[in-house]
């Protein structure tokens, strides 16, 4: 499977192609191959010639609709109208383009029916860092692109990312949001009926700051686990692992996204609070997850777990090691450390949760509820 981006240039549009490498330990890495710029003739020959693809066109499928208004509404300026993108659309229409589905997420396995989907260079680099991103060709633009590139385990065998064109740098762009909307770690914005824009993440902000906090990260393991496609998407399993409903979880929280979690969560969950134990420790069901959520963010505002290691210990548990960061509202005092998270499964749902100082106190719990 090759995930595949395509960027405009003056008068060129530029095709980019990432593969997965997997590799003995994780993270899986992405290899960049970028190709000769040439008109949408040339394009749809190449990407033709290279079997099973899914493709992210980052040019406007059309003008003046409700994805570009709400682009804008965010701070991502809407591209013009372009007639070679146009061209690039009609001919691959019988791969399918993307049109939306019944939630604001990109539901998995739509690139099977749908291979093809609009989306924006820009747009794309601002979901991934979480803020709006400088121009494209100041420096500093430049310079943000390639480190969210890098840090997505994107490299470039042929040559180097920094020597590379800014519209190789968004056809690659383009192509990480390919590999995310395969493995439906991406969402939508617009009307179905009209055509969407879609763009990396679980979960689209309002509106994105210029000073906000970049986003997470991909951690080494979750990278490995959420965002490997487990293999090819031709060869993704019709359920998902506990890893990967896990992270899951963690995707939901980072996205302060309670509906997302409580979709995951099984209606009698239990959940033990580390951050909270002061005042509460134990929490029931899915109003009580309602609670602890909102416990957490009143202590700590901007508390941010990033999963650092994660292990399937089997029988339906799964521990997590995280990398935690945040800041007391009360006495505004930093914290920047190590917790475990566990976890226990059933029927593809999370029954038990905890979190715990050390990944031993972690196990201790789960062998007292087995």
């Amino acid at each position: 499977m090759r995930y595949c981006g395509i960027a405009l240039g003056p008068g060129f549009l530029q095709l980019a192609t990432l593969e997965e490498v997997l590799e003995l330990q994780p993270p899986v890495r992405l290899r960049a191959t970028f190709y000769e710029p040439g008109d949408a003739a040339q394009v749809v020959a190449e990407l033709r010639a290279l079997g099973d693809v899914v493709v992210g066109i980052g040019a406007p499928a059309g003008e003046n609709r409700a994805c570009d208004r709400e682009l804008a509404q965010r701070g991502i300026p809407p591209m013009p109208y372009s007639e070679p993108a146009a061209r690039l659309y009609a001919a691959l229409a019988d791969l399918g383009v993307y049109a939306g589905g019944k939630s604001s997420q990109v539901e998995e396995g739509a690139f099977r029916t749908a291979a093809v989907f609009e989306t924006s260079p820009d747009g794309v680099f601002t979901a991934l860092q979480g803020r709006r991103v400088p121009a494209r060709r100041h420096p500093l633009g430049v310079r943000r692109r390639i480190e969210e590139l890098e840090q997505d385990q994107v490299h470039d065998p042929g040559s180097d990312l920094w020597a590379r064109r800014i519209e190789e740098i968004e056809a690659a762009g383009v192509a990480l949001a390919a590999h995310r909307y395969a493995v439906a770690h991406a969402s939508w914005l617009g009307e179905p009926g009209e055509g969407v824009v879609v763009l990396p993440g679980a979960r689209i902000p309002e509106r994105f700051s210029a000073e906000g906090r970049p986003a997470r990260r991909a951690p080494q393991r979750a990278a490995a686990g959420r965002l490997s496609a487990l293999g090819s998407p031709g060869a993704m399993p019709a359920e998902q692992t506990d890893v990967d409903i896990v992270l899951r979880c963690f995707d939901a929280f980072l996205g302060r996204d309670i509906e997302a979690l409580l979709a995951i969560l099984a209606p009698d969950v239990e959940v033990k609070s580390l951050m909270t134990e002061a005042e509460r420790v134990y929490y029931h069901g899915h109003q009580g997850a309602r609670e602890w959520m909102t416990a957490v963010f009143e202590i700590f505002p901007d508390w941010t777990p990033r999963p650092a290691e994660v292990q399937d210990l089997g029988g339906g548990a799964v521990l997590v090691r995280m990398d935690v960061t945040a800041t007391a509202a009360a006495s505004g005092v930093p914290i920047d450390q190590n917790f475990w998270e566990i976890s226990t499964l059933e029927d593809g749902k999370v029954s038990w949760f905890g979190f715990y100082r050390t990944g031993e106190d972690a196990l201790a719990a789960l062998a007292e509820r087995r």
